[in-house]
Order: structure tokens, then sequence, then C-alpha cells
């Protein structure tokens, strides 16, 4: 994640080689002259390119939420961060939304959103990200929406064509 690469930019030496997820967080890296040698638009498509590389093993550095499971045998997460949520959020201020779109960015922000049982009516959810969409996918019994890519252009372009829909 591009927190995650934040965090790691300074604290890391620079002799490893890293594979990620996302134009963000390859960005911070290669800033901070870290060697970034594959850029991937989603965890799977990391995860399926990993597994052809079979004599090799990674180090997986991420967040306590993470979802190891799409990871293969060759890679061992280490968690070494995790989300905090905002104090400052306010549920009251959200409590009779309807007719929108509501967007996540990670696992740990569907889970707060969610917190107290929270409902809400006629709204649909986007993220991005299959992870996010699996989670969100506890909470509500609809589509969700989520580009394949991981892309913002393509998440955009999938929330505009829902509302386009719905006129």
């Amino acid at each position: 994640s591009p927190y995650s690469s934040k965090l790691l930019a300074n604290k890391i030496n620079k002799d490893y080689k890293f594979y990620v997820v996302g134009k963000k967080a390859a960005k911070t890296l290669i800033n901070n002259n870290l060697n970034v040698l594959k850029i991937c638009n989603s965890s799977i498509e990391l995860s399926e390119w990993i597994k052809l590389q079979e004599n090799q093993t990674f180090v997986h550095l991420c967040s306590e939420l993470t979802d190891s499971n799409i990871w293969p045998q060759n890679v061992t997460s280490i968690p070494f961060y995790k989300p905090i949520e905002n104090e400052k959020f306010s549920y009251e201020s959200y409590k009779n939304l309807r007719n929108c779109t509501v967007v996540f960015g990670s696992p740990s922000g569907v889970d707060v959103w969610f917190k107290d049982d929270n409902k809400y009516n006629n709204i649909n959810y986007a993220c991005m990200g299959q992870t996010t969409a699996n989670k969100l996918l506890k909470y509500v019994k609809k589509e969700v929406i989520f580009p394949k890519d991981s892309t913002i252009e393509s998440l955009i372009k999938l929330i505009v064509e829902s509302l386009n829909e719905k006129k």
C-alpha cells in the first residue's frame, strides 16, 4: 500500500528488491532510491506471478489485517503495521445517506464503517481491490463495484457507469 511504502522508505536496506502492488506505492519506493523490479495492479496479479517463481522465496511486508490466504507457499507474510481508526470520524453525520456510492480503500476502512452494525439503505459500495471487496461482502448482500485492474481510472469509470444505469 502507499501507506506501508512510506513507512518502509526510510527504514529498509536499499539492497532489497521490491515487487509492488500499485503505482503509488511503487513511486514512493522509487523516489526513495529503492529497487522496484515489478509493479502489478492487484495482489492477485502479483500472487499469480510469484507462483511462477517456484525457486524463489518472498517476504510480504503487510498490515495486520492482510489476507495472507492469497499468497503461495513461497511467500512469508510479515505484518509490520496496523491501521488506526480516525477517532474524529462521526457516524452521526452519515446516518441518513441514500442513493450514493461509498468508496473504500482498505478492508480496515470497511470494518470501521460497519462498526456497531451500522446499516444504510440504497447505497452502492465501491472499493479498490479484491481483498476489500471480500470484506465488504461480509457486511452487504449486494454487488460491490471494484475494478479488476485496481486502477483509480477504472474505479471512477465503473462508478459513473453504475450511476448512469440508475437514471
